[in-house]
């Protein structure tokens, strides 16, 4: 018999299996979740990686959550006590290597005033187009840097070729110094992380650390294990570096230890005064390791985490990610702190002022000052999207790099004090040779040299 609504078994049918649908799949991607959820097996779960449940868990994802419940455990038996330590280490660089104002601190800081402006630029060398990601690296005058070729060079004080190594593959990020000031570290798209001799590039040692099957396009999450991250040191002297995981090694090529995650780390990580580690994954995970390698929590935001944190004054980390949002987590267990959702994505990394403002870019062109609290106190439109992380310098004043031939200078309240256009778009943001002097590669393959000067401006 059929009703005005159709065949009444058939109806029957359908409400039965859309009934089971939503029982069993409430979502396919994350923008089918309200909220802060996130998709998860085809769930609407909370963003927190503590709230997964093990049906939702498999390889690290339970490595994860045995650790968290272990924490919860101890924290209600009263025996577990967070020490929290925000005497940071310099995440970039070993600083004593430097020399004073060369390179930015760990909160991206510089301890002495940006160039007086006007400023001029001049073009100082150039590689025929070779596109230049990796930040440079200042060492007694010498400049040392990767490129897309796979090359790593070393120019003197006047620009002049030192030596250049093939390493294989694209090179991403900066490479590191050792203490013994003979010895220079990199990873590479070839996979392998490799030791330089700092005088003659010649290759000290390769190590290969993860292994993954190639696959096709530019996405890390498909081409191999690509060691994009920069290295940095740890307080026990070792380098800790990211790819598809993070490891340890020290600086003669023993790997001590090495973690592997469901996705990629391309940023670099961030090490507290314990050694504790603090990563961001393309996955969208917050993960903080131990000086050993061993989880102490994670969170999971619901977009990729293409940034590096931001180790804050008050004990606690900022991470960027591609779901509009700013994360602040504490330190010591991984609680959120507060969420801040902005008009794009954001990537990079942030700077902090003196007074604990946080500075990010944002792929929306804006660049955000947010005060301690996730409350943003203004925004500042250039006029491309902003990769780079901004700095800061000792009178908190602001510099931002967008992607465009353009540099701003801001003062803290966010008013324009000056502009400097420049003959290529940057993909790095610049060093400090001396105070007055900054340096920049373009994606071009130019490392163009700025400096204060007293003439007129003529832009």
């Amino acid at each position: 018999m059929f009703t005005k609504y159709g065949n009444p078994g058939f109806l029957i049918l359908v409400l039965l299996f859309t009934n089971c649908m939503r029982r069993s799949h409430h979502c396919y991607r994350d923008t089918h979740c309200k909220g802060k959820r996130i998709c998860v097996k085809g769930r609407c779960t909370a963003a927190s990686g503590r709230q997964l449940s093990d049906a939702d868990a498999s390889g690290f994802k339970k490595k994860v959550l045995a650790v968290i419940r272990e924490q919860e455990k101890l924290k209600s038996q009263g025996k577990l006590k967070v020490k929290e330590s925000c005497n940071w280490r310099d995440i970039e660089v070993n600083n004593q290597l430097y020399q004073r104002g060369v390179v930015p601190l760990h909160r991206n800081r510089v301890d002495f005033p940006f160039p007086a402006f006007p400023w001029k630029s001049e073009v100082k060398t150039i590689f025929k187009g070779v596109r230049i990601t990796a930040p440079l690296l200042y060492f007694k005058k010498n400049l040392y840097f990767g490129d897309h070729r796979g090359e790593f060079h070393a120019l003197n004080h006047k620009y002049k070729k030192l030596w250049n190594q093939k390493t294989g593959g694209k090179i991403w990020n900066r490479g590191l110094i050792a203490s013994d000031a003979k010895t220079l570290f990199v990873g590479s798209d070839s996979d392998y992380f490799y030791a330089l001799d700092l005088n003659t590039g010649k290759v000290l040692w390769k190590k290969k650390i993860f292994n993954c099957k190639p696959g096709r396009g530019a996405n890390p999450e498909k081409v191999k294990c690509d060691l994009d991250s920069a290295p940095v040191f740890a307080p026990d002297g070792n380098i800790v570096a990211g790819g598809k995981g993070v490891f340890k090694i020290s600086t003669e090529g023993r790997l001590i230890w090495k973690v592997s995650f469901t996705s990629h780390v391309r940023s670099s990580p961030g090490i507290d005064q314990a050694g504790n580690i603090y990563v961001a994954t393309l996955g969208g995970e917050i993960i903080s390791l131990t000086a050993n390698g061993k989880i102490r929590w994670s969170y999971r935001t619901s977009g990729q985490c293409d940034s590096t944190p931001l180790l804050t004054s008050d004990c606690a980390i900022v991470v960027g990610c591609d779901d509009n949002s700013l994360y602040k987590l504490q330190a010591g267990d991984g609680k959120l702190v507060w969420r801040l959702l902005g008009g794009g994505d954001f990537r990079g990394g942030g700077a902090e002022s003196e007074d604990g403002t946080i500075y990010w870019g944002n792929l929306n062109k804006y660049l955000y000052a947010v005060n301690p609290q996730g409350k943003i106190k203004w925004r500042y439109k250039t006029g491309g999207r902003i990769l780079i992380n901004p700095l800061v310098d000792n009178k908190g004043n602001i510099l931002v790099v967008p992607e465009e031939k353009r540099f701003y200078l801001l003062d803290p309240a966010g008013n324009l004090l000056y502009s400097h256009k420049v003959v290529s778009i940057s993909d790095t943001g610049p060093i400090f040779t001396k105070p007055a002097t900054m340096v920049v590669a373009t994606e071009k393959g130019q490392i163009i040299e700025i400096n204060s000067t007293n003439r007129a401006s003529t832009e």
